[in-house]
């Protein structure tokens, strides 16, 4: 498992936007600067032009202000006016191209995400997404990358923001008068502290709070997917418990939050409000003693509110960066995840389908014996039966042919070439997968049918698997046919409907190796005799595998193995395992004496 530092993951997201969050921080730290253009100019106003004070005490503006003459000023108090509301304008200008620089690079940055977490979900392996709670990718997909995007977004750019307005305030303020600065600004290293500390202990709280609304969602998610079952059994009242449970668990880790945040802002509020009634109590001391103009005392009124603001906002910034590298974190916990080795330089042939297992065994990561030392070998074009009781392993030993999952000993040969010889990608074009469970996206049934061709299908092919699975008839009596949506997870069609529709998917590819995993359990009788000659039709020149518990479907097998606790008990053709003493002889009388 490789890992991925959160800051290098965050910068990652930013590639190719680094000079744009670059520009869109030293905006907003020229708009920091500027902010204090009005101050500076109201300063200058009410001490030399309204006031008798001379201009060679305010350098900065004295000079802009030494271009009047002082009568013309005083007479003309619109011209200061102008240039506070000039000052503002561009200010403002400023603060708006930054805004826009970083709300725009930061939705750029979490498209970067989604698109680096889909594609490497899509290429992780099959024992991940069997353990993989569905609703908890989703939030780290959605709600996590949000997060990120928000700080980027917000945040991010306030450090500049805050560093700039700090320098500029120390500047200014200790260059004006460092006696009344000395007093003015105490509250930023105590404030920056107390930030830091915040952010040290709130790091656990938004872990708790997050993976909370994780489990929720998780919840939600196979509450919905399973609501018919839930219906069914009149088991909402229990749903509905085990959502309270988990509601109020959010509730609770979230309040802690919330608590946390009281605390540190009204710590924050009394800290600041206390430091602007000691400027404005000594400022106006010193005022009235004829230490410092009225104009100065205005000055540092609203240097320490302007000081406040970005220091107060660090520890905001402090939060949401806390936050985001939670998020950042559980995002990290997916990409680290090694993708599975799709071997993009291997073997690319055509297959003919002749296959053989070795002494293979499988067990999945929890250390769970699937498969014990099976072997067996078909020629290609050879329809095989799988017989064996549930969890005997029948699933798993096919899902090896396509490369799902890789053997823990053995070896597998397809055309006489070990499998870890091909290129993933163009072994499983060349085996088709029915599975147990039929799986429909929500689109037409014509995309469905046709998922497997890419975009490029042609409408005969796709008639003629309906065909073959016998929907055609079904599909057409739909008001809008083959354009007919079947909704998600293709819950507007029957049991039924659905496995003739996956097992069309499966026989419009046309593969040299086809796989039934008891893809015929939901059809009636006289559907699945039907069903069956199409499959036997296609099936020549083809490998094809019928697991099923039906030992009417398998009797017309050229070769049949049988399963039993991850154990290959019995393999050969129909009439031989009639004929010898074992489980397929006796299942075969316990189904024909009940027929």
């Amino acid at each position: 498992m490789k890992k991925i530092n959160s800051l290098v993951l965050m910068y990652r997201s930013m590639a190719g936007n680094t000079r744009r969050y670059s520009i869109a921080i030293l905006l907003l730290g020229f708009g920091s600067i500027l902010a204090y253009a009005p101050p500076l100019l109201i300063r200058a106003t009410v001490d030399s032009i309204i006031g008798n004070e001379s201009l060679s005490i305010h350098p900065i503006v004295g000079s802009i202000f030494g271009l009047f003459d002082l009568s013309i000023l005083r007479e003309n108090l619109w011209i200061p006016g102008l240039m506070l509301i000039g000052s503002a304008f561009l200010q403002g200008t400023m603060v708006f191209g930054s805004g826009y620089l970083a709300a725009s690079t930061s939705e750029k940055s979490s498209r970067n995400l989604k698109d680096q977490l889909f594609a490497h979900i899509n290429n992780l392996p099959a024992s991940y997404h069997s353990s993989a709670e569905k609703g908890d990718l989703l939030q780290r997909c959605t709600s996590d990358v949000d997060t990120v995007r928000k700080f980027l977004a917000l945040q991010l750019v306030q450090v500049g923001n805050a560093f700039f307005l700090v320098i500029t305030s120390l500047v200014v303020t200790f260059t004006v008068h460092p006696g009344l600065a000395v007093i003015a600004l105490p509250i930023i290293p105590f404030s920056i502290i107390s930030s830091i500390l915040f952010f040290g202990k709130i790091q656990s709280s938004f872990k708790r709070s997050d993976e909370a609304e994780a489990a929720l969602t998780t919840l939600v998610q196979e509450h919905l997917t399973g609501i018919r079952v839930v219906r069914a059994f009149g088991r909402e009242a229990h749903e509905y418990q085990k959502f309270g449970e988990r509601n109020h668990y959010y509730r609770q880790v979230t309040m802690d939050l919330i608590r946390w945040f009281s605390a540190f802002w009204a710590s924050s509020d009394i800290m600041s409000l206390t430091q602007v009634v000691v400027v404005i109590g000594v400022g106006t001391l010193w005022t009235v003693q004829g230490t410092i103009t009225l104009g100065t005392l205005l000055l540092f009124i609203s240097s320490v509110w302007m000081i406040l603001w970005p220091v107060r906002m660090m520890g905001r910034v402090l939060v949401d960066m806390g936050k985001a590298f939670v998020a950042i974190q559980r995002i990290q916990g997916i990409l680290e995840v090694e993708e599975e080795d799709m071997q993009l330089s291997g073997l690319e042939r055509d297959i003919q389908g002749s296959i053989r297992f070795e002494r293979v065994s499988f067990s999945y990561a929890d250390g769970q014996e699937i498969l014990k030392e099976i072997s067996w070998e078909v020629p290609a074009g050879t329809t095989v039966g799988i017989l064996g009781p549930t969890g005997s392993g029948k699933s798993t030993m096919v899902s090896l042919i396509s490369g799902l999952y890789t053997p823990s000993s053995g070896a597998i040969f397809i055309d006489g070439i070990h499998i870890k010889e091909y290129k993933k990608e163009c072994l499983r074009q060349q085996v088709a997968m029915v599975l147990q469970e039929p799986f429909l996206f929500g689109r037409s049934i014509q995309q469905n049918i046709g998922l497997p061709l890419g975009p490029d299908y042609s409408q005969i092919e796709i008639v003629e698997a309906a065909r073959d699975a016998n929907i055609h008839q079904s599909i057409i009596e739909f008001e809008r046919g083959y354009e007919t949506m079947v909704g998600e997870r293709g819950v507007t069609l029957s049991g039924g409907q659905k496995q003739r529709v996956a097992i069309a998917r499966a026989l419009v590819t046309k593969a040299p190796i086809m796989v039934f995993d008891d893809s015929l359990s939901a059809l009636d009788t006289e559907t699945d005799r039907k069903v069956q000659e199409a499959i036997r039709k296609n099936a020549q020149g083809r490998t094809v595998f019928l697991i099923s518990h039906r030992l009417s479907t398998l009797s017309k097998a050229d070769h049949i193995l049988v399963l039993q606790e991850g154990r290959l008990i019995q393999q050969g053709s129909f009439n031989e395992l009639i004929a010898e003493h074992g489980m397929f002889r006796r299942l075969w009388k316990l189904q024909t004496a009940k027929e």
